[in-house]
């Protein structure tokens, strides 16, 4: 079939005549709404695709994780790991305000080692303004005190 003869068929499927002003009216409504069909049919498909990913990834997300802490009978410090003791804990806190800085180094009388323990501020239900100090064994295992 041949062009003119497509332009006239569009003509009269749309009102008019082919060169008409309401014909070539109505033909560029047509084409912008086919464009913005398409335009949405993508922006769909993207945030789709956008919205699949965030809801794998809120469902495979592991879950927050809060230190618990039990505070030692000094009631100065407290210990998160099985790994530290009351006593540690105790040293840490010594430490943590006897040396500058954020890093600090404090004994373990259970191991009779030093270990080193960077603190940053933490907030928690027993103390408002607490450090929570975090060091590692020579096993590899987490050493994670509260001090306040």
């Amino acid at each position: 079939m041949r062009l003119d003869r497509v332009a006239d068929l569009d003509a009269v499927q749309l009102g008019g005549h082919a060169g008409s002003d309401r014909y070539t009216g109505q033909r560029r409504l047509m084409m912008r709404q086919q464009k913005a069909k398409r335009a949405v049919a993508g922006l769909t498909s993207l945030l789709g695709g956008l919205t699949a990913t965030l809801a794998a990834s809120l469902l495979l997300a592991s879950p927050a994780n809060a230190d618990i802490f039990s505070v030692c009978p000094s009631g100065m410090s407290g210990v998160s790991t099985y790994d530290t003791s009351c006593a540690f804990a105790d040293n840490v806190r010594w430490a943590w305000y006897s040396q500058p800085g954020n890093i600090v180094t404090a004994y373990s009388p259970v191991t009779s080692q030093l270990y080193t323990m960077q603190c940053t501020p933490a907030t928690t239900t027993y103390w408002p303004e607490a450090k929570r100090c975090v060091g590692v064994n020579s096993y590899g295992a987490g050493l994670i005190v509260f001090v306040d």
